[in-house]
């Protein structure tokens, strides 16, 4: 327990562990200024990374309230932390990078999409500006044709001979790991105080994981499964430096995110805003109707029509798209079931005042612990978009169906496209706003609408509804080309 009394440790080993993902060359976008800069899709990448390599920790309470680490899942927890060369050791010798093959490897087996397409998007970045110095003979097109991987030597090769003669000018947009680093400790000293209400967060839930582990594999034996003490003990060293690197990485790349949506997000136009001229359609779900309770209480008719009571009966879907202070401020939807019995979700359907080029969902709902319906909260949460051209919509739907195969489903009709997916966390340091970027390949793919659908896929345990505070859709407005001028 010792590793998080200082957050030194937490930032140390952090750094250390996101080293050892790093490629050795990095691409760097110049800023306004002409320096170089890291653009924003690496912090995205980097928090669903953190978010996926956890997903296959589990977490119980018994009836005291201690969180325990459930029998099932001891050996998958020894076996993920034996198959992880990539864990960060107790060697301060020990070179941090990962090889190519174990990256490739990554990405081959669970690393979530915006991981994978950072690091194939940085690796075509760095070969576009070295290709001039390739041998002609070699491919090096910046199309979507992906790159020979034996390539990856020379274009390593020649990117840092690239660098090398680069040294003496600041604005190289490539920088090798090392560098990359100096600049992530720049990042973290300039966004600070967002950086560390994340962290103390993550530190909290950090803590409560390890006495999980501790308490599993000391007092449980039947949990052991055979382990010797000392392999328990070394196990749960392991486990406890990987979560205190992992919640170190997590709340720099969620503090870096905080800060782009106070610094520019926050002060950009939303579309979802009714004062735009975003309405509701009537394809919206249902809104969730309180049902009385004939036992009597707080659930009762007699209640919910008395006229001391704010508000007399549900909002509507409308309270979505509007700003709240308090509990209840919300739209909440019904829960809604396929023929087969299948539950859909909620979708908020909204047609917009402006057609746009999405960039960005932003969800905001209040604390858990601040309403009386915490499990009503949005967790998984789709973005579907109404495409009117027939060949532009099957190309995105052709992404789609590559990226999420649930979306050939097609729930919502012909028109609309699934163009993201997400998971919706409360975050304490930020409020309950999540900020989440669409793929860049949906700019590429030249995607633009004036109709969305918020599809709230499942909540975190109300079967009857799942409500929503406010949503937010960021974007760049377009004026389509008229046909004589196509």
């Amino acid at each position: 327990m010792h590793h998080l009394k200082a957050s030194k440790d937490l930032h140390d080993v952090s750094l250390a562990k996101l080293e050892s993902l790093l490629p050795k060359i990095i691409h760097l976008e110049l800023g306004q200024n002409g320096k170089p800069r890291i653009a924003s899709e690496f912090y995205y990448a980097l928090r669903e990374l953190m978010k996926k390599d956890n997903e296959v920790f589990t977490f119980e309470a018994d009836k005291a309230g201690y969180v325990h680490v459930p029998d099932a899942h001891w050996q998958a927890i020894k076996s993920k932390a034996n198959s992880e060369s990539y864990l960060v050791t107790e060697s301060k010798t020990q070179e941090p990078a990962l090889s190519r093959a174990e990256i490739q490897q990554m990405i081959k087996s669970d690393t979530p999409n915006a991981w994978t397409e950072w690091a194939k998007s940085n690796r075509q970045k760095v070969a576009d500006v070295v290709k001039n110095h390739l041998p002609s003979s070699e491919p090096h097109s910046s199309g979507s044709g992906a790159l020979p991987a034996d390539l990856d030597d020379r274009i390593e090769e020649v990117a840092l001979q690239h660098i090398a003669r680069q040294i003496a000018d600041e604005n190289s947009s490539l920088v090798t790991r090392r560098n990359f680093m100096f600049i992530i400790k720049e990042e973290f000293a300039k966004d600070h105080s967002h950086i560390s209400n994340e962290a103390l967060v993550l530190k909290d839930q950090a803590k409560a994981y390890v006495e999980g582990l501790l308490r599993t594999s000391l007092e449980n034996n039947r949990a052991l499964m055979g382990l010797s003490r000392d392999e328990v003990l070394h196990l749960v060293n392991s486990q406890i430096r990987k979560v205190i690197a992992d919640a170190g990485i997590k709340a720099f790349a969620d503090g870096k995110i905080a800060a782009e949506w106070d610094h520019d997000l926050r002060e950009r136009v939303n579309f979802l805003n009714p004062n735009l001229g975003a309405i509701v359609s009537l394809d919206t779900t249902p809104t969730y109707k309180l049902r009385g309770s004939r036992s009597g209480g707080f659930l009762t008719q007699k209640w919910k029509n008395h006229p001391s009571r704010r508000q007399p009966g549900p909002l509507s879907p409308v309270e979505a798209l509007l700003g709240w202070t308090d509990a209840g401020d919300c739209w909440c939807g019904s829960t809604t079931y396929s023929h087969e019995g299948t539950p859909q979700g909620v979708a908020l359907n909204v047609i917009l005042g402006h057609r746009i080029k999405p960039e960005y969902l932003v969800i905001d709902h209040i604390l858990p612990g601040a309403t009386l319906a915490p499990a009503a909260r949005p967790r998984q949460i789709e973005l579907w978009v109404k495409i009117d051209e027939w060949n532009n919509r099957e190309l995105v739907r052709d992404f789609a169906a590559y990226t999420w195969p649930s979306s050939l489903e097609q729930p919502f009709g012909e028109g609309f496209v699934q163009v993201s997916s997400f998971e919706y966390e409360s975050q304490a340091a930020s409020g309950g706003v999540y900020v989440h970027k669409l793929p860049d390949e949906l700019k590429g793919l030249g995607v633009s609408t004036e109709h969305i659908i918020v599809r709230l896929v499942t909540n975190y345990g109300d079967d009857e509804k799942t409500c929503l505070y406010r949503a937010r859709l960021f974007g760049e407005a377009y004026d389509p080309p008229l046909a004589d001028e196509a």
